[in-house]
């Protein structure tokens, strides 16, 4: 796999942890909070890793992976439009300190799905000289940007 989309991948994570981090959340049950319209993109964000995750460990031939790849890549394509409008929304989420209540649930499952996400970087390495998994990876790195 190319380091620049996996790169690309992970600044995408680290702004979508950096929101999750942000305080002011506000009361959830008055008027959702200051930043509830960002919980639907973290769930969306977090359901389609946890499914890419779940795709790649029973992945076992390089057009699987390929697949896998192909899919989380447009899933991803469509919710980077949603993650650039909550940029330009918020652009005062950059800081890393505790999440806001209202935040708390999906920043926690977004850190395990971090962890479960390396091994299966690893295993797409595997398949990295595949020509099927090189267009793939192209597509994710565009995804990406």
């Amino acid at each position: 796999m190319k380091i620049r989309g996996w790169m690309a991948f992970l600044g995408l994570a680290v702004f979508v942890m950096g929101i999750t981090a942000c305080g002011g959340g506000g009361d959830a049950e008055v008027g959702g909070g200051k930043y509830s319209d960002i919980k639907p993109v973290l769930k969306k964000f977090n359901e389609n890793t946890e499914s890419w995750i779940a795709t790649m460990e029973k992945a076992d031939t390089a057009k699987k992976v390929a697949a896998a790849l192909s899919d989380y890549a447009n899933k991803m394509k469509e919710l980077r439009v949603e993650m650039t409008k909550m940029e330009e929304k918020y652009p005062e989420l950059t800081d890393m300190s505790d999440p806001p209540e209202e935040l708390r649930e999906e920043a926690a499952k977004m850190e395990e799905l971090m962890l479960k996400l390396m091994s299966t970087m690893m295993k797409a390495a595997q398949f990295a000289d595949d020509p099927e998994v090189q267009k793939a990876q192209a597509e994710f790195d565009e995804a990406m940007k």
